[in-house]
């Protein structure tokens, strides 16, 4: 690792350099010394935390020379750039080195250049004593021999008895010789209460000292209404808030506010609102979420051991987009475990597996995709969304025979329906009264419930369907039937009927249509006097001809579908004027054929005379007489 030019030096010298005494083969003498000190990046700040490679070296000069001493290979740990080593602790330190007069102290760290070199305190000199005490010593005067009488005139006890002694030292600083000074009886006079009481009386200290209210205080600064009443009211400077019902304009709506108090006005699109929020923004009264559901067969036969099974099959109508579809099945069979069930929607031919023998047992009640997961496929994904209008099928599977019985042999029933959730785009549902001040059209049929409240002032003009009585309307006192307004024709033909033999009896003529009558029927052959059914129910056919045909002929006939249905007399006597008389009700169907003809019996006669309004002649009338 290279450390080039990554350290400025040692902070100030080494900051501590002290001996380490401990017992060794220099009797008491220490072969190591501590130094501290903090190591400084290039940069000027402390060197990064870490581990260093470093080489101590002791010269006896600042610049120069060689080093006396050399401890390499020391890894110093240091942390803010502190580090603390003991040198001599893998070369120690020699006494005989150290013998300098000056030394200093050199760092080098890792392969960058040695440091400038740091002077080592004094302690490290005491090692020197180690050079005394290991020179031999030929003629020297060793303690033992010399005489204690010869140091006696030299500071002995009694020479130094006179000073300092206890009893000279008494007589200074005794607690007696200072009781003059400091007495409390002397201090008494002194910041007495009485000699105080003309300096900060509280009599003389402002009202605020006492109350530490703030209205005491004299000469504040004025505040702002705001900081007394806190109220927002009394703010300056706040953004102004308009009416948000004339600001925003037509079209416009209050979507936020902006960050300087402004009011952010947006259009509404039909893409900002939930397409199934109706219901919330309605408060729960009108609603476009349905769940409908469309039953198919009940209880079909499923054959004991037919790996084909048996399969059924509805066709789901066009109520919206599913939100959510599930199958409710009930299943009766001998062994559930050997049950197969698949389902196909629209246009699929891989089935979603609703069950496939996960259970035991004889009977399964489930609703597949709702309470109960399908064994494969994904209803969920493939219709979610979209119209689920059209066939949809199922096959069960009976997989283990000999629980059946018959022939063929069956093996239980089963009974379904498909369910959805719908947003639907058909239909809404009022939750409650629905109160139309103007004038309502619909384009479609209205499907009245069956209402089981009583008929009062409150429901007059009310209707509603019962199966009983079919529908009904509330005339203020009493539910009555609903009578249809009449639809009636009548009409007859502008000339007589003189034709040898049979005559159509002409419509040519219009006395009363109703305004309903082309709705219902109409006079397809104005000549002939043919009409034509268009909606299906009983109608009533009834209508006067003055005649004088021959005697003992049919006078009269009605033909429907072209064939005759009934019949007229003529007057027995001849050339004597006579009414013929008919009045029937039958039930037709849409495109059935009405016609009349008059017969003169092969005379020269009048098979009919010509229509009159008032019916003195002739007239034929058809109406409308109730749904079949």
């Amino acid at each position: 690792m290279s450390y080039r030019n990554r350290f400025r030096g040692l902070l100030a010298a080494v900051g501590t350099l002290s001996a380490l005494w401990s017992a060794g083969a220099w009797a008491a003498v220490p072969t190591t010394a501590t130094v501290e000190g903090l190591l400084l990046s290039s940069g000027g700040g402390p060197a990064a935390d870490g581990n260093y490679t470093v080489t101590f070296s002791i010269y006896g000069a600042e610049t120069g020379g060689s080093a006396v001493w050399t401890e390499a290979g020391v890894t110093l740990p240091a942390k803010g750039g502190q580090f603390s080593y003991l040198l001599g602790s893998k070369t120690p330190l020699s006494a005989s080195v150290v013998n300098l007069q000056t030394a200093y102290l050199g760092v080098q760290i890792g392969s960058d250049p040695e440091l400038p070199r740091k002077p080592v305190g004094v302690s490290l000199f005491a090692l020197r004593a180690a050079v005394a005490e290991s020179l031999e010593c030929s003629g020297c005067v060793k303690a033992s021999m010399v005489d204690a009488g010869v140091l006696q005139a030299y500071a002995k006890t009694s020479d130094l008895a006179p000073y300092a002694k206890s009893t000279d030292l008494s007589a200074y600083a005794k607690t007696s010789d200072l009781s003059t000074y400091a007495k409390s009886s002397d201090l008494g006079a002194y910041a007495k209460t009485t000699d105080l009481g003309s300096y900060v009386k509280a009599a003389s200290l402002a009202t605020v000292a006492g109350t530490g209210s703030y209205t005491d205080l004299a000469n504040t600064p004025k505040l702002a209404k705001v900081a007394t009443s806190g109220a927002y009211a009394d703010l300056s400077g706040v953004p102004a808030i308009p009416a948000t019902n004339s600001l925003c304009g037509t079209g416009l709506f209050l979507k936020g506010f902006n960050v300087d108090g402004s009011i952010n006005c947006v259009a509404l699109k039909e893409t900002d609102m939930p397409t199934d929020g109706i219901n919330e923004i309605s408060n729960g009264l009108i609603w476009d979420q349905f769940v409908d559901s469309t039953a198919g067969t009940a209880n079909v036969k499923i054959p004991d051991g037919l790996g084909a099974g048996t399969t059924d099959s509805l066709v789901f109508p066009d109520i919206g987009v599913a939100q959510k579809v599930s199958v409710t099945m009930t299943i009766a069979n001998s062994d559930l475990s050997g049950v197969r069930v698949e389902l196909y929607g629209p246009g699929t031919s891989t089935p979603y597996v609703l069950y496939n023998g996960g259970k035991t047992g004889t009977t399964l009640t489930a609703a597949f995709n709702d309470t109960t997961a399908i064994v494969s496929g994904d209803l969920t994904g493939d219709w979610v969304g979209k119209n689920i209008k059209g066939n949809w099928s199922i096959t069960v599977k009976d997989l283990k025979s000999g629980g059946g019985s018959g022939t063929p042999a069956t093996d239980g029933t089963f009974s379904w329906a498909v369910n959805i959730q719908t947003l639907s785009s058909k239909k809404v549902q009022i939750k409650g009264n629905l109160i139309v001040d103007g004038n309502t059209t619909l384009g479609g049929s209205v499907q009245p419930g069956n209402d089981t409240a009583a008929c009062g002032p409150s429901n007059q003009s009310a209707l509603r369907y019962t199966a009983a009585k079919g529908l009904e309307a509330c005339v203020g006192t009493a539910w009555v039937v609903a009578l249809p307004k009449k639809v009636l024709f009548t009409g007859g033909c502008n000339h007589h009927g003189t034709t040898s033999g049979w005559n159509a009896y002409c419509l040519t003529d219009t006395f009363v249509a109703s305004s309903t009558v082309a709705d219902y029927f109409g006079v397809t052959d104005v000549a002939n006097g043919v009409i034509t059914v268009k909606v299906p129910g009983y109608y009533r056919m009834y209508g006067n001809w003055l005649s004088n045909a021959c005697p003992n002929q049919d006078g009269g006939q009605l033909l429907i579908n072209g064939a005759r249905l009934g019949s007229t007399y003529s007057n027995p006597v001849s050339g004597i004027w006579t009414m013929n008389i008919m009045d029937v009700t039958l039930p037709l169907k849409a495109g059935d054929t009405v016609q009349t003809q008059f017969n003169t019996g092969g005379c020269s006669n009048y098979a009919f005379h010509q229509g009159s309004a008032a019916g003195t002649w002739s007239k034929f009338s058809m109406e409308y007489a109730g749904a079949l």
